[in-house]
């Protein structure tokens, strides 16, 4: 790489405007890539240097140009939580659903670090609230995972599926329990999860939070599952009392 190109993803990475502009009008390339294939775009907009994105934008920047990991400059904007670097990019035609070598879209980045403002612009920009990753998991999933209560609360707001599975079997409800997140547990079983789910190995959320020793998870997860006994047994008592009322009728 020549020194042009590396004193622009210098100058891009630290935030000097005025370093980068110089580089560009001397020569450098817009889209050099680093060792690991990131841009000066790429690092710009993941420490959320806003005029120099806007910069290399206007002088050529490939806004879709991907790094070793597949990432583009959106994935990074969105992960390290710079909502105007984000809007400006999806304002200039980045691809709101682009996957990363992971299967990961930015959404599903924003929604694992708890990027709150950025998950509600993505999604209102058009993010596929249920777009799954290589394992199947869905944003949902990585916020629930991670422990991101208020996104987890508008992704279901919004219409995430509260039980969709992994390719493990695992649904968003199996990983709270996992990880010991009993307010994000109590929220999915609110909004409809499946207390009785069960994942590829055979196990329910209680199985989990079992071995893992989080006693209120459990606690909680009991009378969930005592709760949900009961509401079958009172249907399949009113379908039988309702069976005998119409033969005797006919």
């Amino acid at each position: 790489m020549s020194s042009l190109n590396e004193g622009l993803i210098d100058a891009a990475s630290r935030g000097d405007l005025e370093e980068v502009r110089r580089l560009l009008d001397k020569g450098a390339d817009v889209n050099a890539k680093s060792e690991y294939g990131g841009t000066p775009l790429h690092w710009a907009a993941a420490r959320g240097y806003l005029d120099i994105v806007k910069l290399l934008v206007d002088r050529g920047a490939d806004i879709s140009a991907r790094d070793v990991d597949g990432e583009t400059p959106l994935h990074r904007a969105a992960a390290n939580g710079h909502l105007d670097v984000v809007e400006f990019l999806l304002d200039r035609g980045a691809d709101v659903n682009a996957k990363d070598e992971v299967g990961g879209t930015p959404l599903h980045w924003a929604a694992a670090w708890g990027h709150l403002d950025i998950v509600k612009l993505l999604v209102d920009r058009g993010a596929d609230i249920n777009a799954k990753d290589e394992d199947g998991e869905t944003p949902l999933h990585w916020a629930a995972d991670n422990g991101r209560l208020d996104v987890v609360e508008f992704l279901l707001d919004r219409g995430a599926d509260v039980n969709a599975k992994d390719i493990y079997g695992w649904t968003p409800l199996h990983l709270a329990a996992y990880y010991g997140r009993l307010d994000i547990v109590k929220l999915l079983l609110d909004r409809g999860a499946d207390v009785n789910a069960k994942n590829g190995g055979g196990k329910t959320p209680l199985d989990l939070a079992r071995e893992k020793k989080y006693w209120d998870i459990v606690n909680f997860l009991e009378k969930a599952v005592e709760d949900a006994e009961n509401i079958l047994e009172t249907k399949i008592s009113g379908t039988s009392v309702m069976a005998t009322v119409v033969k005797s009728e006919g």
